[in-house]
Parts: C-alpha cells; structure tokens; sequence
C-alpha cells in the first residue's frame, strides 16, 4: 500500500487507538497496524475492521445494535445496556450530539452507523482525535504520532518550534498537530469518515450563553463536579487524590471519599514557611472520614529538571511539564506502592473558576466601576505593580506584533 508503514504504537505499550473507515480500502491500513497481532479489535457490522488498538478493557464499553455500533473509551459511567440503547436510538451520526453532551466523565466517542464513522474525544481538548490519509483512506486516531508513522510522515519542525513557546504559543496554533500530514480535529467538532473513506469534521458542541446567576450557577457546578468525579471512581480501582489544601482538591477529596468510603491522599509539605498547603490540608484530612494520608516532604522528591536528558514515555507532542517529570513519575510509584490504580488531582479548578484577567480592558470600556472593583482585587491578590496594571490595560497587539 502507497503510504503505509507497520506500526506498534511507540513500542513501549502506551494506549493508542485507530479508528477506520467501513471499506475495502481500509483493510490495507489494519494490517499494517501492529505487525504482532498483540492489538486489540473491534469491527463494523460488516466485519470490516473499525477500532484496532491497545486499551485497557475497564476503560472501554461498547454497545451494538443493529448496524449501529457505539463505543466509549476512556472513563465514563454508561454501562454496556445504556450503549446499546443509545446505539438504538441513533439513526444517523448526528443523533450521537446530546448523548456525547450529557455523558459525564472523559472519554472518546467512537461510533459506526451504517457505513458511516463518528470520532471524537472531549469539548475541552483532555481527549483529542487526529486524521491523517494513508494510502487510499483516510484515518483517525488519538495519537497523532501513530497516524504519522502509518503515513510514513515526520515531526513539522515550524509547528514544534511554535509550541515550545508555550504558553506564549500564538493561538492560531494552538493545538495544531505537530506532525506532518496529520490534521487535529478541534476540540468543539466530531470527523465523519464517509463509506469513501472521506474525512470531515462537523461542530458538535458550543459554550452555553452566560446567562446563569452565581446563586443558580454554583448548585450546577456541585452536580456537575460531583457527576464528573462519579464517573472516575465507578471503574472500581483504588483511588487516590492529591490533596494540597486548596479548594479545588479538597473537593475532589471530599467526594471521592463519600463516593468509596476510603481514600488515599497525597501532600507534599514543603519547607517554605510563607507555604502553609499542608496546614489547610492537615485541616481537611481531619474533616473527611476514610482518608489515609501519605504526606511527603521536598527532599522526597526529584528536584525539578531532574533526569530531564533521560528519555521518558513517548508522546505525540512535547510534555508541558518537562521539567517535573522525574517528580510526576516519583509520586506515581509512591502512590502505586499503597495499591493506588486511578489519582485524581484538582488541575483546572482555577481554569474554570477564575477568569483570565484579559477580559478586563473590554470591561473598563463598558462598566469601567466594575472593571476598577475588579482590578483592585486582583491587583490585591496578585501583588501587580502599576507599570504591569498599565501593560494589562493597553490596547491588544497582533498576534506578530506579540510574537
């Protein structure tokens, strides 16, 4: 086949997957996937093959009906009977928007209703999906390195070099895919792989309109983090959870300890005096029945850079967090060490509790009163000197300007 090159993933038994359209086309990229016959595989209700791939089966369920079948990967509460009723209420790939927006948990979608193929992975970009053509088809999957070694393509030096200015990135280049001839699906749109083996993408989710109050808001938030921590807890594994201090892990924690009745915590006191994380946590821990904590000290841990020239797990794009990554892998082992298998963290309470303070200048052109109160607390909060408020409030510059 014109294009196509065996793969194993990165041979190192990371979880991937590839998603493949339902025709004859398509049966030259399956065996050229994993030339060791260890993948795993789910196929069309032609028999064709649809989903090759190495997962572990807790995270994935599957339902069928008729020429309809529905696939979750990932971490999602539905059980196998609700797939196969949702399989049996979709028509047409379309049908598939309200469940893949009311589900909670993350997960990707994946769906082959008659002839036609649905894949996507979450609205917010945790999950990602790409496609890429291989030969005579076109081919989605959620790594982006494994599609590039399909197609026999390489690392787009540009787009690299792009992302290595993060968080400074431009953000037209945002997410792109880092490799050549592989296209990101955006996080708000599914790809449809028609019987031709055509790739498209279609929008499926949009932000609801901010027209909640914070007094009927914050219920639905509780019901939300409540739901999304469900999910996770339900696969059965030992569970564990840093626990900092902050509001956003003390959450988690409360909930997953009401939800399992037992929990193992994480919490790094550090020798910093002006730090008083433990503190609060030792607080919280005293609140929550069923915590057993692990507390461990700086010294326990990696200094940051630490092994940093040591070549970790493959990915398919530079890992943000380079720097911690002998201290991610630390905890890791200390937390498997007492039988943890799933950790929860409260990365992205802030993201989505605290707004970015780019929204100011357009607030001091409309309610310059509010954009002042607003201003003064995070100034307050963020010990910004006037020269910096100054910069904050300036006109935007292009993005080339910025660069």
């Amino acid at each position: 086949m014109s294009g196509s090159h065996p793969v194993s993933a990165s041979g190192r038994d990371e979880e991937w997957f590839v998603v493949l359209p339902d025709c004859e086309a398509a049966l030259a990229v399956a065996a050229a996937l994993d030339p060791g016959a260890t993948a795993r595989r789910l196929d069309h209700a032609s028999g064709r093959p649809w989903l090759i791939g190495h997962w572990d089966p807790r995270d994935l369920v599957v339902g069928s009906a008729g020429r309809t079948r529905v696939a979750l990967v990932g971490c999602c509460p539905a059980s196998a009977e609700e797939v196969a009723r949702m399989a049996g209420r979709t028509r047409t790939a379309a049908d598939l928007d309200g469940a893949a927006r009311s589900l909670p948990g993350s997960f990707h979608l994946v769906a082959s209703v008659d002839g036609v193929v649905r894949a996507q992975g979450t609205a917010f970009g945790v999950r990602r999906v790409f496609h890429a053509r291989v030969g005579d088809v076109d081919v989605v999957a959620d790594r982006a390195d494994v599609l590039a070694r399909l197609a026999g393509s390489g690392v787009d030096e540009r787009r690299l070099a792009a992302c290595l200015l993060f968080p400074a990135a431009p953000p037209a280049l945002a997410g792109a895919s880092l490799w050549r001839g592989v296209s990101a699906v955006p996080e708000d749109h599914c790809v449809l792989l028609g019987e031709r083996g055509r790739a498209r993408t279609v929008r499926w989710w949009e932000p609801p309109r901010p027209t909640t109050s914070l007094a009927r808001g914050a219920p639905l938030v509780r019901e939300a983090l409540t739901a999304a921590v469900a999910a996770r807890v339900r696969s059965g594994r030992t569970v564990s959870a840093d626990l900092s201090g902050g509001a956003d892990s003390t959450a988690v924690c409360a909930l997953a300890v009401a939800l399992t009745g037992r929990l193992l915590t994480f919490t790094v006191a550090s020798a910093d005096v002006s730090d008083d994380d433990a503190e609060w946590a030792a607080v919280a821990a005293a609140g929550l029945t069923g915590v057993e904590r692990l507390v461990v000290t700086d010294d326990d841990l990696p200094r940051p850079y630490a092994d940093i020239l040591v070549p970790g797990v493959a990915r398919d794009e530079p890992y943000p967090d380079i720097h911690l990554r002998a201290e991610d892998v630390a905890r890791a082992r200390l937390l498997a060490a007492r039988g943890a298998e799933l950790h929860l963290t409260g990365d992205g309470g802030d993201e989505v509790l605290h707004a970015p303070a780019s929204y100011l200048p357009e607030l001091l052109r409309r309610h310059p009163w509010t954009a002042y109160s607003h201003l003064r607390g995070l100034r307050a909060l963020h010990a910004w000197s006037w020269p910096r408020v100054g910069r904050l409030l300036a006109a935007p510059r292009d993005e080339r300007r910025e660069l």
